[in-house]
């Protein structure tokens, strides 16, 4: 938890710092609207998350690991779910 808390902070900090120096651009950052197919987006991810039991995040690095296999069927869940994704699109 501290970690992303850091990083989020962190982001921050150099956004602004780049913000000020003409380097970035912020003008574009906006709030996106809410609508239905966000928030059914956020608990299927959210349900995927809690039930393979591994960050999307951290999962392809945690196949080395002794879960190997619960972190690759995560992997291989997400390229099958962005497949599927496209091929409607």
């Amino acid at each position: 938890m501290k970690i992303i808390i850091f990083a989020i902070g962190l982001g921050s900090v150099l956004v602004s710092i780049a913000s000020l120096f003409g380097i970035f651009d912020s003008s574009h950052l906006s709030i996106k609207p809410m609508n239905l197919g966000v928030i059914i987006g956020g608990i299927i991810f959210g349900l995927g998350f809690g039930l393979g039991g591994t960050c999307p995040g951290t999962c392809v690095a945690a196949t080395s690991s002794g879960e190997g296999w619960k972190a690759l069927s995560a992997v291989i869940g997400g390229f099958e779910d962005e497949y599927y994704a496209c091929d409607e699109g």
